[in-house]
């Protein structure tokens, strides 16, 4: 009784969710009425007005995504291997976890950068490790990541103001914070709230992120 109880909670909550991600394309007209807004073909565009003859913004400034990257656990893993043989009975199973790890942090750089390709133009936006976080704070050899998800020491952030967006609960929630990891005042946002989101992140883990990098880039591609 309880299982079937718990099956029904559970379909209920998906055509909650799906029917608030449908209102979210819809679009008040001056009319009244409801327009159809295709979400995934409208990035967000600054107004002309705020460009430069480059395409940039007049009030330059980067935005680095500080990014989650494991970096305790691998060297951990990377350390064990190294005093392990081939031969040895825990070795496969280490290597195998390693492996894993590399794949998860790529995996979600792939996901992050497609939608920050797609649906962020208020400025650039570079990949730190937060394993590099405090160097970087230092002043020390930047470590940004290419496309390809390693670090490049060519790729430097030459804008002299710099916000950072960070994880937050957990991967998939984004905060907008400043060099200190504090929220900024108004009119910078910090989070977007979500409407069930537990359920929106197991349903479409990207369509998730995406709607945050949206939500950023309404905000701040005037302010910026």
């Amino acid at each position: 009784m309880i299982k079937n109880q718990f099956v029904i909670i559970f379909i209920l909550a998906v055509f909650l969710v799906q029917g608030q991600q449908a209102i979210e394309k819809f679009k008040v007209e001056k009319d009244g009425s409801l327009a159809f807004v295709d979400i995934k073909h409208q990035p967000n565009h600054p107004n002309s007005n705020e460009m430069g003859d480059d395409g940039q913004l007049k009030e330059g400034a980067c935005i680095i995504f500080r990014i989650p990257v494991n970096g305790k656990k691998i060297n951990y893993l990377e350390d064990k291997l190294k005093h392990l043989n081939k031969g040895d009975k825990s070795y496969d199973s280490l290597k195998e976890t390693l492996e894993n790890t590399y794949n998860e942090n790529l995996d979600y750089f792939h996901i992050l950068r497609e939608g920050f390709n797609v649906y962020f133009d208020a400025a650039k936006v570079y990949f730190l490790p937060d394993s590099s976080y405090n160097s970087f704070l230092k002043g020390q050899p930047y470590n940004f990541l290419n496309d390809s998800g390693q670090p490049d020491p060519s790729i430097k952030c030459d804008e002299k103001n710099f916000y950072f967006i960070i994880t937050g609960k957990d991967k998939e929630q984004l905060l907008f914070v400043d060099k200190n990891l504090n929220p900024l005042d108004k009119p910078f946002p910090y989070k977007k709230n979500t409407f069930m989101p537990a359920f929106k992140k197991i349903l479409n883990r990207q369509l998730f992120i995406n709607n945050q990098i949206r939500y950023f880039n309404e905000k701040l591609m005037y302010i910026l």
